[in-house]
């Protein structure tokens, strides 16, 4: 680990659920063309490995019972949803603004209607907890021609290169190229324009502050390009925001750094104990506790 990692968040002896943080994911997607509900629950999972005290999902109301199926240890929130299965995106804004958590997750399997862009400029435009935008809360950046930034909350943006290169046409931003120089200045442009904190993945993930600082992983495996692993990324970040939150450090960039660090270490774990092929992404979540004993220690 380096110097730009912190440890991990300390956990008093005496502590309970509530001193560890709740995270809530707005994810999910039940409509005339797609049902989507493992990427939402594997955040919730991931963020639960990682230590944080509680998970809400907020679903589309036809995915609640089965979210509590594939994770039983969250709460969940149905969402209302018109007759077409698309959110209701007045019905569900109060739901989402209200949600009681020290992180929040935004976009895992949320379908690219544009109800999906209503709902993202109504979060952004309020005040709320830090909020990591991921899968198609990207997309719906993206497509979104109204002012966004700066955001009423602290955000971290996940792109991966392909949601990367949406943005950067978007916004005109310089693209993101296959090495490490180009990676660093792609990031940093995104994370200056939106004034957020950046984490760029791929090979060699970058986190970039809108400070205009980079900090990029050394370590990984490509046991990690699997379905649902940038899933269990945003779920290790958002609870380690929470976290740290609760334990009196803000910084969202050092957090994501440290989540960008267990994901990658935990891949390896993977790897070194079974096989250099063939992971799922919820079996990654297994190394996750032993991966933040390891850099606690």
């Amino acid at each position: 680990m380096t110097s730009d990692v912190p440890c991990p968040p300390q956990r008093p002896a005496d502590g309970h659920k509530g001193d560890f943080g709740i995270i809530a994911v707005v994810g999910g997607c039940h409509d005339e063309h797609h049902v989507m509900l493992g990427a939402p629950t594997l955040v919730g999972l991931a963020a639960l490995r990682a230590g944080c005290g509680g998970v809400q999902l907020l679903v589309p109301r036809p995915l609640a019972v089965p979210a509590l199926v594939q994770l039983c240890e969250a709460t969940v929130t149905p969402l209302p949803v018109r007759g077409s299965g698309y959110l209701d995106q007045e019905g569900s804004m109060p739901h989402i603004l209200r949600a009681r958590c020290d992180a929040m997750v935004f976009g895992p399997g949320l379908g690219t209607s544009r109800t999906t862009s209503g709902i993202l400029r109504g979060l952004l435009a309020a005040e709320g907890p830090p909020t990591v935008i991921d899968a198609d809360g990207l997309n719906a950046v993206a497509r979104c021609d109204e002012p966004l930034w700066p955001a009423g909350r602290p955000v971290v943006l996940t792109p991966h290169p392909g949601e990367y290169a949406r943005l950067a046409q978007h916004y005109g931003l310089p693209a993101a190229g296959s090495d490490n120089d180009s990676r660093r200045l792609a990031a940093r442009a995104l994370a200056e324009h939106t004034d957020t904190v950046v984490v760029l993945k791929g090979h060699g993930t970058v986190v970039a502050g809108p400070d205009g600082s980079t900090w990029t992983c050394t370590c990984g495996t490509n046991v990690l390009a699997v379905p649902g692993s940038g899933d269990v990324l945003s779920g290790l970040i958002a609870a380690l925001i929470a976290q740290c939150a609760r334990a009196g450090h803000a910084d969202l960039a050092a957090a994501s750094r440290l989540a960008v660090e267990v994901h990658a270490r935990a891949g390896l774990a993977w790897a070194q104990s079974v096989s250099s092929r063939g992971m799922l992404a919820h079996e990654l979540t297994n190394h996750i506790a032993g991966v933040l004993e390891e850099l606690a220690s």
